[in-house]
């Protein structure tokens, strides 16, 4: 142990004596050092270099001499202004060539610096006065002073260029960084890691900045060639932020100089993107949103010739992002797309010769998955050629709409769009028309669809619809309504399902054809809940808000053609006609269709659907109808006193009708108001009661159920309940006679009857009843009062009307 004391002691001893071999050695030749040191700066610039005052020290990198040099500044000769100035600049020299007294500079480090270069719009600099010091102390013979600087670290240095040649600048600083250096003779070879700041880099100033106010970690490998005035990008990084991005490439300070530089970043956010781009950019980023990192590689290319723009390519992808651009919002959306921007050597903007290619996305917007590709133009105020398509099946559509109104069973559902156009229109929820071009089609296959309110059931749905920025057009739909086939052909104007709203009123012009359309089933009672004010405001679906809109803001003029209809007990055939509809009626001027046997022609109007009773208007010309099947179909007009069975014979009649309908679109019976002229041909009368009973006053042994007619020319008047029979002739089989006066549905009914007394001659068998009129003297007659006080279900009173009271009455009403 004590050897061991005794060696540490001596070792000790001879360090001790170097360190102060090297102090007497630097501090002899300090003056020697710093005029060395103080020539070649000088001969290296056509300026003027000042240092304030100087010191030396062996500790800060031990066996290296150190000599500080304080207050530095270096004035252009021209402009006298400081190219460089510096708190402190530390000088390392080697010990080794201090023996031989040479001055030799291996490092140094520069504290609290400012680097300020320009060049004038003349295309004067002001580092023009710079002269490579290694070359001018290399050159000189037996020269004591050697520069060979292979690293140097900076702390707060700041460099700035302004070049207003080409109206571009450049401002950052060297927080912290260390610099390694290699000489070849025709290149630096330097690398610099550490920390950095950007204030700025100005491109074009209307523009603003790029990296504005940013720290960085850098990693730079340059080649630097003076002679070539170009530094070559070796791949480097730098991280803002916790982000990395690779750069690489070349660039040429030189007027007119070429560069070219790629810049690649995986899984940067948008709004660490934004913060490294110009005020510009951001203005365009700022409208979007994306929740996803993105990859992006950026290739720049371009000259420093003032006012070229550099032709810039962007590569971006990523994958199942939400992605925010106003009120639209598309889910799980994955894309990769490019950005150019073509070079120009004018001064206009850029972005109107700019353009976004995105080959191919796909995602989902209200649910709703579709697929595509884009390009954007003219990005100044954007125009895109787009393509997209989209296919979902009926369990998808589930979750798309409110299945408290709409349930689909089954089916499949394609899109394809094309718009050519203004970005901003396409996306302007609110549009009624476009500038733009707008192509699309949309087929359904075997699709199944209940509608609650409605209770329509749709099944075997197979459709396509085609469409521009002007018109829907259907090209084909077939489906079962209820049971019913039925395909529809026609266009749609003003309104394209989800691109445009009617800003008034859409108008829809179908023609529908059925080889048998029943529609028992879609006049079933009505919703009275339909579309309430707590139902209108409560938030729905978009897609369920756009089929309501088809009942609100679309009037659909249909032509109509079906081999038979059905509705309740009534029935046609080879119908025909026009029906318009709109959210509240429903009118047709004319319809045309074999009704027993007979033909019809019927306009009508139902209007006020949504409330509790609508008012309908109707007017028919009926010709030659069974009047059998005629009152059958019609559930004998809703009365049970003549019925279908008492009849028989042909009837054609002119009808004018006003009601309002209920709920289950049956009569309010006492709303009812019209007119019907009626001609009955062949009739028969068969055990129609009021008339047998008729027997008991006249005619005992002559047969009432069973009478024959000759034609009957009758008008009635309807108000309510009750109809108003003008004097009518009944010439029959049995008898003659007239009949007037008001016969209820529901209570009180007045008739006078008039029996001419040529009713007693003895009819037979072959007898034919021909009509005298109306007006004509019947002769002497009798007259009864048929009357009822009571329900319709009382019978009806017969007597005789001696002094024609009740005739007189009944005619003076």
């Amino acid at each position: 142990m004590r050897k061991f004391f005794k060696w540490l002691g001596y070792s000790l001893l001879v360090f001790m004596s170097f360190v102060i071999l090297v102090l007497a050695l630097a501090y002899y030749n300090r003056d020697l050092i710093f005029e060395k040191t103080s020539q070649a700066l000088n001969k290296s610039f056509n300026g003027k270099l000042m240092i304030e005052k100087y010191n030396f020290s062996i500790i800060r990198q031990f066996p290296k001499i150190t000599i500080s040099l304080e207050n530095v500044q270096l004035q252009d000769s021209l402009t006298a202004t400081d190219i460089f100035s510096a708190r402190k600049v530390d000088l390392h020299f080697g010990f080794y060539p201090l023996l031989q007294r040479k001055v030799e500079i291996s490092s140094l480090t520069i504290d609290q610096a400012q680097v300020y270069l320009y060049r004038s719009p003349e295309g004067l600099r002001n580092f023009d006065n710079y002269k490579n010091i290694t070359d001018t102390t290399a050159r000189e013979e037996g020269s004591t002073f050697d520069l060979d600087l292979h690293e140097f670290d900076l702390r707060e240095v700041k460099l700035i260029y302004a070049d207003s040649l080409i109206n571009k600048s450049y401002r950052f600083e060297f927080v912290k960084t260390h610099h390694t250096l290699h000489a070849d003779s025709a290149f630096y070879n330097m690398r610099i890691t550490g920390d950095m700041h950007f204030d700025e880099i100005i491109f074009n100033p209307k523009a603003g900045g790029f990296v504005v106010n940013q720290d960085a970690k850098v990693d730079l490998r340059l080649l630097a060639y003076p002679d070539a005035k170009q530094i070559t990008v070796l791949p480097s990084s730098l991280i803002f932020n916790k982000q990395k991005i690779q750069i690489e490439g070349e660039f040429g300070w030189e007027k007119n100089g070429n560069y070219a530089l790629n810049f690649l970043t995986e899984q940067i956010y948008l709004k660490d993107g934004k913060a490294l781009v110009n005020s510009k950019l951001n203005t365009i980023f700022n409208k979007y949103s994306i929740n996803k990192p993105l990859d992006v590689s950026v290739a720049l290319k371009g000259k420093t010739t003032p006012g070229y723009q550099p032709d810039i390519v962007v590569q971006f992808g990523t994958e199942r992002a939400k992605f925010g651009y106003g009120k639209i919002v598309l889910n799980d959306l994955s894309f990769s797309g490019t950005f150019t921007q073509p070079a120009d050597t004018s001064r206009a903007a850029s972005f109107a010769r700019s353009q976004i290619d995105i080959a191919s996305f796909v995602g989902e917007i209200e649910d709703i998955p579709f697929r595509g590709n884009v390009i954007f133009t003219h990005l100044n105020n954007p125009e895109m050629n787009l393509t997209m398509a989209s296919e979902i099946n009926y369990k998808r559509l589930i979750n798309m709409i409110d299945t408290t109104r709409f349930v689909p069973k089954s089916g499949t559902f394609s899109t394809s769009i094309h718009y050519e156009g203004k970005l901003d229109e396409y996306l302007d929820s609110t549009r009624t028309r476009y500038e733009g071009k707008l192509q699309g089609k949309i087929t359904a296959s075997n699709g199944a669809l209940f509608y609650k309110p409605k209770k329509f059931n749709f099944d075997k749905v197979n459709a396509m619809f085609e469409f521009n920025e002007k018109q829907f057009t259907i090209k084909h739909l077939a489906f079962h309504l209820n049971d019913s086939p039925v395909r529809i052909q026609g266009t749609v104007k003003n309104f394209i399902p989800f691109f445009i709203k009617p800003s008034d009123k859409g108008y829809v012009n179908l023609d529908v054809t059925s080889p048998r359309l029943d529609l028992t089933t879609l006049f079933a009672e009505r919703n009275k809940q339909n579309l309430s004010k707590k139902q209108t405001d409560q938030q729905r679906k978009k897609m369920t808000d756009m089929i309501d809109l088809v009942y609100q803001k679309l009037e659909f003029d249909v032509g109509v053609k079906a081999k038979e209809l059905a509705f309740r007990e009534f029935k046609a055939k080879n119908i025909s006609g026009t029906v318009k509809l709109s959210q509240d009626k429903i009118e047709s001027k004319e319809i045309r269709m074999d009704v027993a046997d007979g033909t019809t022609s019927l306009g009508f109007s139902l209007s006020e659907l949504e409330k509790s009773q609508s008012p309908l208007v109707l007017t028919s010309e009926v010709t030659d109808a069974n009047i059998k099947q005629f009152f059958l179909y019609f559930d004998n007009f809703n009365q049970n006193t003549l019925l279908a069975d008492n009849l028989e014979g042909t009837i054609s009649a002119k009808v004018k009708f006003e009601a309002l309908v209920d709920e289950d679109y049956s009569v309010v019976a006492p709303s009812m108001k019209g007119s019907i002229d009626s001609k009955i041909k062949n009739g028969a009368l068969k055990n129609f009661e009021p008339l047998e009973d008729v027997s008991i006053f006249l005619f005992r042994k002559r047969d009432f159920t069973d009478i024959q007619f000759a034609e009957i020319n009758s008008s009635f008047t309807i108000d309510g309940t009750a109809l108003d029979i003008s004097r009518m002739e009944i010439q029959s089989s049995v008898l003659t006679l007239f009949v007037k006066g008001r016969y209820s549905f529901t209570d009180t009914t007045n008739l006078s009857v008039q029996l001419p007394l040529s009713n007693l001659k003895k009819r037979d068998k072959n007898y034919e009843p021909k009509n005298i009129g109306t007006e004509a003297d019947a002769g002497m007659s009798v007259f009864l009062h048929v009357y009822r006080y009571d329900d319709i279900d009382s019978k009806i009173n017969i007597d005789y009307d001696l002094f024609r009271k009740w005739a007189k009455k009944i005619e003076g009403q």
